[in-house]
């Protein structure tokens, strides 16, 4: 007997840019809730300004007014901030083009970046405001959705990452007449670029936990958004779905606690499938972080070492005394500059849990969440685990959740479980995605100098 066509074929991996569509004849017959998308933290901060917002996270209402309003006085608090504030450096349409499929968008009310007391309109935040008003962003995504017909994109909008706020809490310094109206130019975008939203109600619902990818992309509801203060700022539009409806978690976010974290994310990893199951009953989306920020101590140092440079000091007491709070052993001499610096040294330890999901040994151990968002990912999809002055070394981040998608569909009876056929297809999809992530695998080295180390702390190794 001749072998099967399928069989014969090579090894394409899925497009980043179109993984969806390539990937629909696998996971097609699986739910958004079945399968695990790769997300970014703070999607937009590739793009902030040196002006503090109006009502910016983290800070009293009357200190960010100061700060924004006398922002020319003063443009040194708004440079740290901003350094302490980017967490991403490719664009949202080239994170959509490296496969990122959720999107952490935060928004605020605030006057223009270069007004102190200009018209109010929403803006994206990290306590720093964005160049751009948060339509440009939203115009972005729904540009692409509309030239990739194929692809689904989970958003979820709040202030600061907190969507069970509601009120003053969530957006302060805004009218519920100013919410409605900025959801109405969110929905008009989409519309006008054809593409729809996956509706919580009405007699267009489709139930996330039981309406199959396949059905989504043939009724075009492609964005799933999660907002924030749902029933002020959508007017409990059917169109949105009410942010309570995410679970937002967390696992082993303290880098400078190494030894313990390596526990909690091994931990995690392992009790996510009865977890992810058990939400998925109730419709909610499990979203774990894997970013944070460094210790208050090490963020001071930081901006303490930046201004001396400035005036032309370099105090190695400062810089010793930042690097004895990050707790890493040897590490006397470095203090990160940016969370930029300080998100790839979390990336170069968070790696080699995540990087297991792909390893047959853990195949039915760990289980990644519905949803992860981190930070400093590339365009090849990979997340920078580099200090900033070394080459370019990342870790396969889209691949490895596109590997263990593909194995879920094809081993779960989900997709791929239906036929000799498919499960070729299966067979060829894996052997490309293992391929490409060869390119960007998990890899620890040493570099005492920047807090990395190869075989510290130990592995916690039970299967």
């Amino acid at each position: 007997m001749p072998p099967s066509p399928l069989l014969a074929l090579p090894p394409a991996p899925p497009r980043l840019s179109h993984w969806f569509g390539d990937l629909l004849p696998i996971i097609g017959n699986l739910t958004l809730l079945d399968i695990s998308l790769p997300g970014t933290h703070d999607t937009l901060t590739y793009d902030l300004s040196t002006t503090v917002a109006d009502n910016a996270n983290d800070l009293p209402s009357w200190a960010s007014w100061l700060l924004h309003t006398f922002r020319s006085f003063d443009t040194f608090v708004g440079k740290v901030i901003r350094q302490n504030a980017m967490t991403q450096e490719l664009n949202v349409t080239a994170q959509l083009n490296a496969g990122i499929r959720f999107l952490d968008l935060r928004t605020i009310y605030t006057a223009p970046p270069t007004q102190a007391l200009g018209k109010h309109d929403w803006y994206s935040l990290h306590m720093v405001e964005s160049n751009q008003k948060s339509m440009v962003y939203f115009n972005a995504v729904a540009d692409f959705l509309h030239t990739h017909p194929t692809e689904i994109v989970v958003i979820m909008l709040t202030r600061h990452g907190c969507q069970q706020c509601t009120g003053d809490q969530q957006y302060p310094g805004s009218t519920t007449s100013n919410e409605q109206a900025f959801w109405a130019q969110i929905k008009e975008a989409f519309a006008t670029a054809g593409v729809g939203f996956i509706p919580s109600a009405g007699v267009n619902y489709s139930s996330v936990n039981s309406t199959t990818i396949a059905t989504l992309v043939a009724k075009n509801q492609r964005v799933l958004l999660y907002a924030g203060d749902y029933a002020n700022f959508t007017k409990s539009d059917p169109l949105a779905w009410d942010g309570n409806y995410v679970l937002n978690g967390a696992a082993g976010e303290n880098v400078a606690n190494l030894t313990q974290s390596f526990v909690a994310w091994d931990e995690f990893y392992r009790n996510n499938a009865q977890h992810r199951e058990d939400l998925k009953l109730q419709n909610k989306f499990f979203l774990m972080s894997l970013a944070g920020s460094p210790p208050g101590d090490v963020t001071q140092y930081a901006a303490e070492i930046y201004m001396a440079k400035l005036i032309g000091l370099h105090p190695k007491d400062l810089v010793q005394k930042c690097a004895a709070n990050i707790h890493i052993p040897n590490l006397t001499d470095w203090c990160p500059s940016s969370l930029n610096e300080w998100e790839r040294l979390r990336n170069f330890y968070s790696q080699v849990f995540m990087d297991r999901i792909a390893q047959e040994t853990y195949q039915t151990v760990y289980s990644p969440p519905g949803a992860i968002y981190i930070d400093v990912v590339g365009e090849h999809g990979e997340i920078r685990t580099d200090s900033q002055a070394s080459d370019r070394k990342g870790f396969a981040y889209v691949d490895t959740l596109l590997l263990w998608n593909v194995r879920r569909a094809c081993g779960g009876g989900g997709g791929g479980g239906g036929g000799g056929g498919v499960s070729a297809l299966c067979l060829n999809v894996e052997k490309s995605l293992v391929a490409r992530r060869s390119a960007f695998p998990c890899h620890r080295w040493d570099d005492v100098s920047t807090g990395r180390h190869s075989n510290w702390p130990p592995l916690v190794v039970k299967v």
